[in-house]
């Protein structure tokens, strides 16, 4: 499968090579490309009553390199690929926020996509 639809080749392939200016720059499993390329994961939060003390517990978390709130809706950048929607699910159940929902980002091979051109590039948008 040929596409730069990213969303549709993370759900439908299972092994992926990004392929820019005749080069492959990254090939494999899904997953394991996502991973060489990014250096970062992300979750998303979605919960009620989250106050500042909160944010902040979840900023203490080793690995937790942002917290961006919107309202109920909170995105955690981590560094690496940690899991560690566990951490974050018991500092917001234990805190008594309402936590309605918790999971890691989809369509990352967008992101590692974008990010691979980039290197490839000297760190510029690629042309």
């Amino acid at each position: 499968m040929s596409s730069h639809i990213m969303s549709e080749v993370e759900s439908l392939c299972t092994s992926v090579a990004i392929i820019h200016g005749g080069r492959i720059l990254y090939q494999g499993a899904v997953r394991d490309v996502i991973q060489n390329v990014l250096d970062y994961s992300v979750i998303y939060l979605e919960a009620q009553g989250l106050t500042e003390q909160i944010l902040s517990r979840i900023r203490e978390i080793q690995n937790v390199s942002k917290v961006m709130a919107n309202d109920d809706n909170i995105e955690i950048i981590i560094q690496g690929h940690s899991d560690i929607r566990p951490e974050i699910s018991e500092i917001v159940v234990n805190s008594g926020a309402r936590l309605y929902s918790i999971r890691q980002a989809g369509n990352m091979l967008e992101r590692a996509y974008i990010e691979a051109l980039y290197k490839n590039n000297g760190g510029k948008p690629p042309t």
